[in-house]
Order: C-alpha cells, then structure tokens, then sequence
C-alpha cells in the first residue's frame, strides 16, 4: 500500500510542478514519496516500476525547460551542420558569428568550448537537422530516460533480482528532474544499463560495445571498462576499442581535451573534498585527487569484481574527489546502485542522490536569472547524507557481527586431533612448545618445516609422536598445506595450525576445539586480545582485511590469527591453494562460500619469546603479508564473479 500511495503523490507532485505549484515544495514531497516507496520495492511489480516512472515524466514534455544547457546542446549541434568543430570554437567565436540567432545569449560560459563527446555530438545534430529545438531535444531525453527505467528492470531480472528495486532510479526526483531539464546523461545512462545486462546475460562483446558508446556519450563510463573486461578481456577490449575509433572516424574528437582541461581547473562547485584538498595540501589539488582517484578505483577493483556494484564504488569515488559536481551528475552512480540493491554498498549512493535536494536553492536562484552561488552550508548538508548513510551501515554490520566466545574448556580427548607447526628458524621456540604439545592428546604433531640448518630437524626427530616434514617451497600457506597433505593417512577428526611461537596454543587446545561439538562448525579461529602483541600497522591491516571481508562477503570477522582449527572432512584436497600469508584469509572466505560455520573464540595470545616474526618482526614483512591477504581476497572475489550474477 504503502508504494502505491508513493506513486500517487510522485505523480501528483510531477503534473503539479508542471501546471506552476511552489517547485520547493513539489520536490520536498516527491523525495519523501520516493523514499515511502523504497521499504516496499521488493513487492513492487516490474511493470508498476515502469509504468509509474512514464507517468512522472510525461508532464515535463508539456513544460518548459529548466536548463540552460540545452542551448548549448541545440547550437552545436547547429555548429556539427554548418561545418564547424565546437570543439576548436567557442560560441562567441568570430567565426561563428553568422549563426548566433536569439538563443545564443542564453548560452552558459560562451567562452568555452564544447565537453560533450561524439555521440551526445551526433544526438544534438541529428534533432537540430530534423527541425528540432531546446523542447524536442529535451523531450527525446525524457523519452531515453524511459528507455533506461525499462532497461534496468530488465537488468535485474537478468541477474535474479527482484525488478521492484528499479524504483530506486526510475521514481528518484533527482533521476526525473535531471532528464526532465533537459540534461544529456539518459544517453550515456542506457549504455550503462545496457552494459550491465549485457554481462548478466554473459555477452562480453556486447558489453563492450556498450560501453564503449557510452563514452562517447559521456566519458564517465569509460572508468567502469576494468569490470567489462573481466568475463573475457579479449572481446569486450575490442569491441570497446572497435566502438571509440569508430567513433573518432564519425565525429573527429581530437580536440577535446582541451576544453575538458580548462572545464576540470577552472571550476569548483559541491566539491567539499576537493576544496579541502585544495585549501590545505600543498602543491596541484588535481594532481592530489587524480592520485587518490587511482588508489581508489584499485580497491575497488579488490573489494568488488561485479559489474553493478564495481560501478558504484567507481563512480561514486570519482564524484567524491571531482572538483564540480552538479546534481544530475548523481544520477550515474544512482543507477548501478539501483541495480544492485538491497545490497549494503548501494544505500549510501541512494542516500546521496537524495541528499542532493538540499542544493535545489542554488539551481533556483540561477533559473531564475540570478548567479549561480554555491552555497557551502547546503554542500555540506548534501555531503553528510551519504556519510551517514555509510556509518549506519558499519554499525549496523558491527552490532549484528557474531560474538566472540569465550573460551569453553571441554577434554581435548572428546575430539581426535592433529597439530601442523609451520616453522622456519624456530627451533628456539620449539624447544619449548613441542614438549607442551607432546602432553596433549594430539595424535600427531606435524613441524612442517622450511629447511635453515637451525636444528629444528634434529630436535623435531628426537621427540616421540612428533613427525618432521621438509617443505622446500617457501611460505607459510606453503608449510600449511604440507601439513594438511602429511595427515591423509591419520585417523583424526581436525587439523590444529598452530605457529611456533605460539607458547599458549597447546594449554589452549580444549577451548579451541570445543566448538566442534556442533556438528555444523568447520572451522574455529582464535581471536586475539590486546596482549597479543600485535603491532599497529598489524592491527590496522587486520581491521582492513576484516572490513574487506565483510563488505564482500557479508561476515565481519575480529581477527585473522594463525591459531585455528579445521574440521578436515569440510575440507577435502584442494580446497585450499595459497602457499603465502593470505592462506588465513582463504580458510574464512571459503568457509563463507561453502556455508561452513565459522566461530570465533576469544583466546590470549603472548609476544614471542625468541626471534622475530616473519610479519611483526620487520614493516616489509607486515607489507608482504598484507599484501598476500589483500591479493588472496582479490582472487577469491574473482572466483565468486560468475556472468549470470554479474551485476
């Protein structure tokens, strides 16, 4: 009920700001409805989505236009037929002089040249040539607006989607109002709609072309060309690649980047992060945000492989650190949000497009003939909008995270077990730890060990049920995987990991293995307390990785520690790969693929007595293993990347 009242008042509001009601006060009560709605989008029929979303724009095509870019768009595209280039020519270009008719001087900045690329180029032609002007331009911008809306339902139906969450971009004021003013983004916004079908359906090379006629729309797409590549990289690149020089070949572009430059140095506008960058570190702020930009799109590339939700974190990234970003800009990361919902990475992108209503004072004021003055306390408001969304988010992830146990201790005896010891110049610590472990009941005592002529062998073999393996391959995914192969033969229920210098793991064994009395448990994982002695770059890395995890895979985890146990029939040869530091981080992400229970149980730990670590001991250590998770989190995302759920 509650999405149909919605739809109600979106309509009402639309035919009401068309016939001349208060414009603040349409847009306040359309946002409120479109936010009604979104509770209940789950339930809303595909078709009602769509139908509701005509219905909101069809009043704009018998209105006036709200946007003075239209007259851009219009007089170059008169510029493209009389045989200019607008993007060597200004509008007030001399040159041109023979062609300014009444429209002109209602040109924004007449002092700039053109930054629209080819295919929004060959749009203005081709509707100037048929006669057209600013209302049939803008009415066949609504009219692609709607293609987009039917070409994002069909995108969630392609990836096993409920259709309703379409609502999110078809029934958003911001999303109507953009198309309705007249802005050319519908055009690169079907692109990218059907870029992300296309992948749904596992056609690479369409998504290619796609995506490449996006770019020539708006070049924004171009920065979601890593996730198209991904299913088959050799298509979809040429393809792309096919689609731009074609493009080149229709409308000759090459002097295009000039215009983009003075447009990106010489304006600022709803750019907070920007203008801080700006007001307080030194040298080019655009070099700082170009930087961070690169950084930025790595992540994302490690934390989501998927198309939908790779192009939210792209784009709302290039958002957050552009210099200028008008409200209908929003409208690109909206729509992969859109496509993607109800997942936890796509609210904040929702929230912002709705936060963005808060700026409507400065586009009145400039529609209204007078300046167009950025009001700073409105930017901030619209900022925090996506910021709370996103805090929201982790504190409702961390407060629903499951608790870590406290340790139960049951007889150790109540489950057969086995201990694998990598080791790698421990024989100091062994001295120590392979005795307290002999007292336990493990079966087996396996010290897999790189070879350094420290004695270890020597030591390992003198003690009884205690077995010496040599790994030559380095690595300690290398040494843990030896283990796990050398118990084939054992009659044991689970497999302890337990590091050399972890003095307390055997008086600990009885609470690590009690939560195996639950039939469904495969894995237990110590967590560590904050004696461990952990290092900061340490705990920072682990808190990344964690949070990583749990953006991706939905369980936040409290640690990534080495001392862990495996139920052994949930984990069959092969299961596990990585010879390196992200083996840990492979045995809980698996876990989570495979529905294996995962528990935690909160158990001290104590600095090492003698040597140092191979990670803590050094920061290119604590570097190497971090990046061995992140890059085995990266894999792992792949392998979870499948055409059919692409999106």
């Amino acid at each position: 009920m509650t999405a149909r009242v919605a739809a109600a008042a979106l309509v009402l509001t639309s035919v009401a700001a068309v016939l001349g009601a208060p414009p603040a006060g349409c847009l306040a009560l359309a946002t409120v409805a479109w936010l009604a709605a979104l509770p209940g989008a789950r339930a809303t029929p595909g078709w009602t989505v769509l139908a509701v979303a005509l219905a909101v724009r069809v009043p704009f095509a018998f209105s006036g236009f709200w946007t003075d870019d239209l007259h851009r768009y219009v007089w170059e595209g008169r510029v493209w037929l009389a045989g200019f280039d607008p993007y060597s020519l200004a509008p007030d270009a001399p040159e041109l002089a023979h062609l300014v008719d009444e429209s002109h001087a209602r040109i924004n900045h007449p002092g700039y040249r053109s930054i629209y690329p080819p295919l929004a180029q060959l749009l203005f032609a081709a509707v100037v040539g048929a006669g057209g002007r600013e209302v049939a331009l803008r009415n066949v911008l609504l009219a692609l607006d709607v293609l987009v809306v039917a070409t994002l339902v069909a995108w969630r139906r392609a990836s096993g989607r409920p259709a309703g969450f379409a609502l999110a971009y078809a029934w958003c004021p911001l999303a109507v109002l953009s198309a309705g003013s007249g802005h050319v983004d519908p055009l690169a916004l079907l692109m990218v709609a059907g870029t992300g079908l296309a992948l749904a359906r596992g056609r690479a090379a369409t998504a290619g072309v796609l995506l490449g006629l996006g770019t020539l729309a708006k070049l924004f797409p171009a920065l979601l060309l890593p996730w198209v590549l991904r299913p088959r990289p050799a298509r979809a690149g040429t393809a792309f690649a096919v689609v731009l020089a074609a493009g080149a070949l229709a409308v000759p572009w090459r002097h295009l980047a000039p215009p983009l430059g003075a447009f990106a140095f010489d304006f600022a506008f709803n750019a907070p992060l920007f203008v801080a960058v700006r007001d307080h570190l030194p040298g080019s702020p655009h070099a700082w945000v170009g930087a961070g930009l690169l950084v930025w799109l790595g992540v994302a590339a490690v934390v989501e492989p998927r198309f939908g939700l790779g192009a939210v974190l792209a784009i709302a990234g290039f958002l957050a650190l552009s210099p200028t970003v008008h409200f209908w800009y929003l409208t690109w990361v909206l729509l992969p949000a859109a496509a993607t919902l109800p997942s936890a990475l796509a609210w904040p992108a929702v929230a912002w497009a709705g936060g963005t209503t808060a700026l409507y004072r400065t586009y009145a004021e400039a529609h209204a003939g007078g300046a167009f003055v950025e009001h700073r306390e409105l930017v901030q408001l619209a900022a925090i909008a996506p910021i709370a969304a996103a805090l929201a988010l982790l504190a409702r992830a961390w407060l629903r995270r499951e608790r870590v146990r406290p340790p139960e201790h049951l007889p150790a005896s109540a489950v057969g077990f086995a201990v694998i010891i990598p080791a790698f110049g421990e024989a100091r610590n062994l001295k120590r730890l392979l005795p307290a472990w002999l007292e336990t009941p493990a079966v087996r005592v396996v010290v897999a060990d790189t070879p350094t002529g420290d004695g270890t062998r020597e030591l390992v073999e003198a003690c009884p049920r205690a077995r010496y393996l040599p790994v030559e391959r380095r690595g300690y995914g290398a040494a843990v995987l030896a283990g796990l192969e050398d118990l084939h033969d054992v009659d044991v229920d689970v497999a302890v990991v337990c590091d050399a210098d972890c003095l307390t793991g055997p008086g600990q064994v009885a609470a690590l293995l009690a939560p195996f009395d639950d039939a469904r448990v495969g894995l237990v994982c110590a967590a560590r307390g904050g004696g461990s002695g952990l290092t900061i770059l340490q705990r920072l890395g682990n808190a990344l990785v964690a949070a990583l995890i749990a953006l991706r895979f939905g369980r936040w985890f409290s640690d990534l520690g080495p001392f862990r146990a495996l139920r052994l029939r949930d984990w069959p040869p092969g299961t596990l790969v990585d010879d390196a530091f992200g083996i840990n981080v492979e045995m809980n992400v698996r876990a989570l693929i495979a529905d294996v229970g995962v528990v935690e149980v909160a158990l001290e730990a104590r600095p090492r007595e003698h040597g140092s670590s191979l990670i803590s001991g050094s920061l290119r250590g604590a570097l190497r293993a971090g990046r061995g998770m992140l890059l085995r989190l990266f894999v792992l995302s792949e392998e979870t990347c499948v055409p059919r759920s692409s999106s």
